[in-house]
């Protein structure tokens, strides 16, 4: 993303990324949640960013063509969150999405 910015002639808000503390493998598989799957709109969005202002955005398109093998594959240790495990995966993905909207 910085990359993308510093193409675009502009720097990350504060200059600084955003912190999540994460507790253990179930709470940064749920964090890890909300950013996997902005992989998947995110081809949609650098196709068409580069489409409508000829601009490349690199972060938006990180796994290119293996966007969707790369989603799969995270399905499958998502899927590996023991039930009890569940509520703390669910709070982090939250707390991601809240983090990330700051």
């Amino acid at each position: 993303l910085e990359e993308d910015l510093a193409r675009l002639g502009r720097r990350p808000r504060n200059g600084a990324a955003a912190v999540l503390a994460l507790g253990d493998g179930a709470e940064a598989l749920g964090s890890m949640y909300v950013v996997e799957g902005s992989m998947l709109g995110g081809r949609l969005v650098a196709r068409r960013v580069a489409a409508t202002i000829g601009f490349e955005a690199r972060y938006h398109d990180a796994y290119g063509s293996r966007t969707g093998a790369m989603w799969r594959e995270f399905q499958v240790r998502l899927g590996g969150v023991a039930a009890e495990d569940a509520d703390r995966a669910v709070d982090a993905a939250r707390r991601t999405f809240g983090t990330l909207g700051e």
